[in-house]
């Protein structure tokens, strides 16, 4: 299971970003200033996020909402702006993201 979050794209597919690497720390920020080496830590950190498809989230023309079907129960994302960088956890098979839960 991956964290990360939701993004609709221009193309209005969902797709879910999640981190190869570990936020950095604030102690290996701080050790970055020291060491002059923060730009590079946050440039491998920006370059190992990657975009998949998700598969189990869905617009409804007719309840005009986002829906996510997990574990055969459909769950309504209430809030329709905050689909956009909306934090979740996903399963990632064949390059393909199944949204498992979505956090806060």
């Amino acid at each position: 299971m991956k964290t990360g979050h939701i993004i609709i794209g221009i193309d209005k597919k969902v797709y879910f970003e999640y981190y190869k690497l570990e936020k950095p720390s604030k102690e290996r920020c701080i050790f970055g200033v020291i060491v002059g080496r923060l730009r590079k830590i946050m440039e491998e950190y920006e370059a190992s996020k990657k975009l998949i498809e998700v598969e189990n989230v869905f617009w409804s023309k007719l309840c005009k909402c986002w829906f996510y079907k997990c574990k055969k129960i459909l769950y309504k994302i209430y809030a329709n702006e905050t689909i956009n960088n909306q934090p979740c956890k996903a399963e990632i098979e064949n390059n393909k993201a199944t949204i498992i839960e979505l956090t806060k």
